[in-house]
């Protein structure tokens, strides 16, 4: 193998290792951000429904009756595709005895959480306590903090898309570049070598 083709395939591993190293640290980077974002989110949407959960307890001293906000739905439109989903559909309120008063899923209605260590946990680090006169009543949680909606999932892999875009458009024009670096590089040792 020659020296032009060496060197030009040693700029260009160098380019493909730069631009992969950037792509990885790239969406690695977006990926958790947004994950925290998302998280700094769903304690917003849990915090905004403290009030309206403490005036509910208040005007009405029990809970009975909640699941009925659990059925409303909201309608998203992207496009030609319309999303829906309950307005409600992420997030449960716990009685301070650990009895689920309000969730989506309806089989989780009146059970008991004490002994859930996912759900203690989710607790303990995300929990919003609905105090009332000086007196916990309840506890609201956000619930499939991991699950992405579609459109997250759609804006993540847009960013994904967009990086991986812009890695192939450097890494060619690094392909070309090594090629003429290379070129131009060995015509003068070629001649150097040939007049010794």
């Amino acid at each position: 193998m020659s020296f032009r083709w060496k060197l030009s395939a040693a700029l260009l591993l160098t380019a493909l290792l730069a631009v992969g190293a950037t792509y990885w640290l790239t969406t690695t980077g977006v990926r958790e951000r947004f994950a925290s974002f998302r998280l700094e989110q769903r304690h917003f949407e849990v915090e905004s429904l403290v009030p309206f959960l403490a005036g509910y307890w208040r005007d009405n001293g029990t809970w009975a009756g909640l699941d009925i906000y659990f059925q409303l739905v909201s309608y998203v439109r992207r496009g030609t595709e319309v999303f829906h989903r309950p307005v409600l559909d992420r997030i449960m309120v716990i009685d301070a005895e650990y009895q689920v008063v309000g969730c989506a899923e309806k089989t989780q209605l009146g059970q008991c959480v004490m002994d859930d260590p996912e759900i203690r946990e989710i607790i303990e680090y995300y929990g919003v306590p609905v105090v009332v006169d000086g007196i916990q009543v309840a506890t609201v949680i956000p619930l499939d903090i991991a699950n992405l909606t579609p459109l997250e999932r759609d804006f993540l892999r847009s960013i994904q898309r967009a990086v991986l875009v812009g890695g192939a458009a450097a890494l060619v024009a690094a392909a070309l570049l090594a090629v003429l670096l290379a070129a131009q590089l060995s015509r003068p040792l070629k001649r150097l070598i040939l007049a010794t």
